[in-house]
């Protein structure tokens, strides 16, 4: 685990440097030089690795077998999205290795990841460091990890009220995974205006729903013949819990996603609580986050595959934790900043343990 835990260091002190730099225009420029080389050594590490990652030998089939067009719509390829495959049959083309399709793929991650950052976040390294702690910022990423940056980046025409290009880039998303399409409530859950009560109200009924109803419901809407949906639905609902791949349990995991909302939770009230209904941006991306948070409670209970389509809202914190900073004094936030710093050292823990046997130890090609 040395490797991840240097890279988060060299990320962390960057971004101790991003929350104390007065952003003339030297600072930015050097700034802006670290933030584009971490994500370098990202790319190259996410290319070149090769048996390490979930999912391996099922990403590694499916490249072997689409070579060509008339691949896309085999039988064998019906879990996949056309999108995923096309960049599976260019690999083909430019260099017939799978490590090309992985380079390509990692190529649109990390270029909507600094668009993403460099746009929404008023701190792009501080967000890097939060999403290195969530996920390694994608460095062992799935198709979906594709879409969860799309619609990260789809997220400024929210901010925006830009509602025909943010459809169109949840579209796009889609073409990698479909799920995508469960983002498009985030446009107009990010202007309501709701009370901190009613967010803990919200959040417990969810719950309880989550705890009783909700298999029904998903039963019901599976067997409405919706084609792929249904198919899906079908599948994480026979499955249940068993797909469980972690270290862990799946009451300790539903139990640690728990803790881990209502500490967020608590840290949004604790920060923002009086700055929220005053600034849009804060509050919407609130809004965002805490739907990601019912979607959590909801669906885990059913299946831990399905209650993975939350990813795409609880990006929002990537944004919301520099917002917290940017809004305070330098003596504050050299305050908060150890906090964070060890909450995201707890995540980082967490997401290795939980993945050990597939992160550890990282394997290259060379």
């Amino acid at each position: 685990m040395t490797l991840y835990w240097t890279i988060f260091g060299v990320i962390s002190f960057s971004a101790f440097l991003d929350i104390c730099s007065n952003k003339n225009k030297f600072n930015t420029a050097v700034l802006n030089t670290i933030f584009i080389s971490c994500l370098c050594v990202l790319l190259i590490l996410s290319s070149i690795r090769w048996e390490t990652g979930t999912d391996w030998p099922t990403y590694l089939e499916a490249f072997n077998r689409t070579t060509d067009w008339e691949d896309l719509i085999s039988i064998e390829n019906l879990e996949f999205e056309n999108g995923f495959l096309v960049l599976n049959i260019i690999a083909h083309w430019v260099g017939n290795s799978y490590n090309t399709a992985l380079f390509l793929q990692g190529l649109i991650i990390y270029i909507f990841m600094y668009l993403s950052f460099k746009e929404e976040s008023p701190l792009p390294i501080v967000s890097l460091m939060i999403y290195y702690s969530m996920s390694l910022a994608g460095m062992f990423f799935v198709r979906q990890t594709i879409a969860i940056l799309i619609l990260l980046y789809a997220t400024k025409y929210i901010i925006s009220g830009q509602l025909k290009k943010f459809i169109l880039v949840v579209i796009i998303a889609s073409l990698f995974h479909r799920t995508s399409l469960l983002y498009l409530p985030a446009y107009w859950i990010y202007s309501k205006q709701w009370k901190w009560r009613t967010l803990w109200i919200l959040m417990l009924a969810s719950i309880v729903l989550g705890l009783g109803i909700s298999k029904v419901i998903l039963k019901y809407i599976a067997s409405l013949d919706l084609g792929i949906v249904s198919i899906k639905l079908m599948a994480y609902l026979d499955l249940g819990n068993e797909d469980n791949s972690t270290i862990y349990s799946t009451t300790g995991i539903i139990l640690r996603g728990a803790v881990n909302r209502g500490l967020l939770f608590l840290m949004y009230w604790f920060f923002l609580r009086k700055k929220r209904s005053h600034d849009p941006i804060i509050n919407g991306l609130i809004n965002i986050n805490f739907l990601g948070w019912v979607l959590f409670f909801l669906t885990s209970p059913i299946a831990l595959s399905l209650s993975r389509v939350t990813s795409y809202y609880d990006m929002a914190q990537v944004i919301i934790f520099p917002y917290i900073l940017i809004k305070m004094n330098l003596k504050n936030r050299l305050i908060l900043f150890p906090i964070l710093l060890l909450y995201s050292s707890f995540r980082l823990y967490t997401a290795l343990t939980s993945y050990s046997g597939a992160y550890v130890p990282y394997k290259s090609i060379l």
